[in-house]
């Protein structure tokens, strides 16, 4: 059985997130793994910090439970959910458990409607997506779920899609009956022998699906993905940092600039 793991800090964010990830649960018929990391402040020379460990986990503990009932409540779902409460580094503890686990994905709310939520919660996707090795489901704060019927791929064709990804987005595409839109950051005219050579090398490997391209000339790279999305009515965006150059320096950037915190549909990164 599939699962998916959804990552909560109790924020609107992160609620709404879930909620997503309900729905796609009940489509690829996965269990649900809700997680939360807290961390504990260290000591800073002679400032203490008194802090009851026992406590905090009693916290988290009551709200994840809460928040699973909720859910259930919500969206009427009979996906099985299952908590988990964790202490320690966010990004360590998920690594650990999603070896253990092996998820379909990890979902997580991409932003939030504060500046302060933005940074902590921004910051962890952005960690997050740069180096996790599993499937990553970024999800903007007012995302709804929709039917995915167009899934929209940002590659740039300088470097060959590896067969395992292959399989991945090909899955992914059968899992939702999608379209495929591939996403070019060239001019069509400057689309030489080698990329056309890419190109149908992708289509043969993609098949039965048949690919649409569409060529993007701009240095405004975030606001042409978003049109792009916006104007195709994709419901879905795949991304590839180790696969395309443009991502791999969006990531690198500044969490105020990246694309995941101006996209309007969820952003699946896939690393492996």
């Amino acid at each position: 059985m599939n699962t998916i793991i959804i990552t909560t800090d109790f924020s609107a964010t992160a609620l709404n997130a879930a909620q997503y990830a309900i729905q796609l649960a009940e489509v690829v018929h996965a269990d649900i793994l809700l997680v939360n990391v807290f961390e504990v402040l260290p000591n800073y020379g002679e400032m203490v910090f008194d802090v009851n460990v026992d406590k905090l986990t009693e916290d988290a503990t009551y709200e994840i439970e809460a928040l699973k009932n909720e859910l259930i409540k919500n969206t009427n779902t009979t996906v099985h959910i299952k908590t988990l409460v964790m202490l320690g580094d966010f990004f360590q503890e998920l690594e650990t458990v999603c070896n253990e686990t092996k998820p379909y994905a990890v979902v997580m709310g991409s932003q939030g409607s504060s500046a302060i939520e933005r940074f902590l919660y921004g910051s962890h996707v952005l960690n997050v997506m740069r180096d996790l090795e599993w499937p990553i489901v970024a999800v903007p704060p007012k995302a709804i779920y929709n039917k995915i019927y167009r899934i929209g791929v940002a590659y740039d064709f300088e470097a060959e899609i590896e067969h395992v990804l292959i399989e991945k987005i090909k899955s992914t595409a059968i899992d939702f009956n999608a379209e495929i839109h591939i996403l070019n950051f060239e001019r069509e005219d400057n689309f030489d022998a080698e990329y056309v050579l890419t190109s149908n090398k992708l289509e043969r490997s993609l098949k039965p699906f048949e690919l649409k391209f569409h060529f993007v000339a701009s240095n405004q790279i975030v606001e042409s993905i978003v049109e792009f999305v916006d104007k195709n009515y994709i419901n879905l965006l795949i991304v590839m940092p180790k696969h395309h150059s443009v991502i791999e320096k969006l990531l690198s950037k500044s969490h105020t600039k990246a694309l995941i915190l101006h996209s309007h549909v969820p952003i699946l990164s896939l690393r492996k």
